[in-house]
C-alpha cells in the first residue's frame, strides 16, 4: 500500500464517526471496502464512500461544513471529493453506481469499527460492480487491470 495503512484507517474512522454524528451511516466501497471485507492486501489509495441519496441530497451541505471544519479541504476539481491530510476522500450517491451493482441499503450488513458504524457490500456486490466497471474501461488498461486483479481477489474469496 503506497499510503500509510494506519493514516487511511485513521480518517476512515474520523469520517464515519462525523457522518454518524449528524445521523448518516455511510457504506465504504472500493478497495478500502474490499480490504474491510475480505482482509486481503488490496491497493489503498483513497476512500469511497456511498451515501443513501436521500442523504446526500438533504445533508450535503451539513457534511461538508463539519468536515471542512474538522480536517478537510473540498477538492476545488472535483465537488463530492475531499482531501483529509494528504488522502482523498469521495463521496456518490448510491444511485451513482446502480448501473454497476445493485444496492439495497437496509440489507447491507452494519459494521462497527473505531466507534463508528458503517455498511460495506458483499462479495458478489464486488463481483458485479467490478466486472462492469472494467467493461466500461477499455480505454485505460491500467484501471482496467486493477479491477481484474479485484476481480480475481473476489473470486478466490469466495470459492
Amino acid at each position: 500500500m503506497k499510503k500509510s495503512y494506519k493514516k487511511i484507517v485513521n480518517t476512515f474512522r474520523k469520517v464515519v464517526c462525523t457522518l454518524n454524528r449528524i445521523g448518516v451511516e455511510p457504506v465504504i466501497y472500493g478497495s478500502l471496502g474490499l480490504h474491510l471485507l475480505t482482509g486481503k492486501n488490496v491497493k489503498i489509495n483513497d476512500i469511497d464512500f456511498l451515501l443513501q441519496d436521500s442523504d446526500f441530497d438533504r445533508k450535503w451541505d451539513d457534511i461538508k461544513t463539519i468536515l471542512e471544519a474538522d480536517y478537510c479541504k473540498l477538492d476545488p476539481k472535483h465537488k463530492q471529493e475531499f482531501k483529509c491530510q494528504d488522502l482523498f476522500v469521495s463521496f456518490l450517491k448510491i444511485k451513482d453506481v446502480s448501473q454497476l451493482t445493485k444496492i439495497n441499503f437496509s440489507r447491507l450488513k452494519k459494521y462497527r469499527y473505531g466507534g463508528g458504524i458503517y455498511r460495506n457490500l458483499n462479495p458478489k456486490q464486488y463481483l458485479d460492480f467490478y466486472e462492469k466497471r472494467s467493461k466500461k474501461r477499455n480505454n485505460s488498461k491500467i484501471k482496467r487491470k486493477k479491477d481484474l486483479e479485484k476481480i480475481e481477489l473476489i473470486k478466490n474469496y469466495l470459492s
